[in-house]
């Protein structure tokens, strides 16, 4: 009966977090640009394991194709950009105060104001999540 229970509660936190998960879905779908998480890797790797579908509009990939691997994303920075907004990233992870930069993206779009808000990890991966 004890493991009834447990399946039970099991099941309910599982539609939960659906549930969860479909409303910020939903409210990501009416800001404008893109929200998401960004996580950098002590190897310099990142990637982006949440992305609101605007993420299309600003870099052209869906958010199953950065949420592995940013680098499709970053392929997307004006060329003259590109080791600018690198090395921003990387001064604000090393010094997790919040980034704010203008970049040019290859669409001829201005991307501005882009804030990120720090947490640590237990295995001292970076997550930055991103709001333009």
């Amino acid at each position: 009966m004890c493991n009834d229970r447990y399946i039970i509660e099991q099941k309910q936190a599982e539609k939960a977090a659906q549930k969860s998960h479909a409303l910020l879905d939903k409210l990501a779908a009416q800001v404008p640009g893109t929200i998401y998480q960004f996580q950098l890797f002590p190897d310099g790797r990142s990637c982006f394991p949440f992305a609101s579908e605007g993420i299309q509009d600003m870099y052209e990939v869906t958010p199953e194709q950065v949420r592995d691997d940013a680098a499709l994303a970053f392929s997307r920075i004006h060329a003259e950009d590109v080791a600018a907004v690198s090395a921003a990233i990387n001064e604000s992870a090393s010094n997790m105060q919040a980034w704010v930069q203008e970049y040019r993206g290859d669409l001829g779009v201005a991307l501005t104001d882009v804030v990120g808000m720090d947490a640590f990890l237990a295995d001292f991966d970076l997550y930055f999540a991103k709001l333009f």
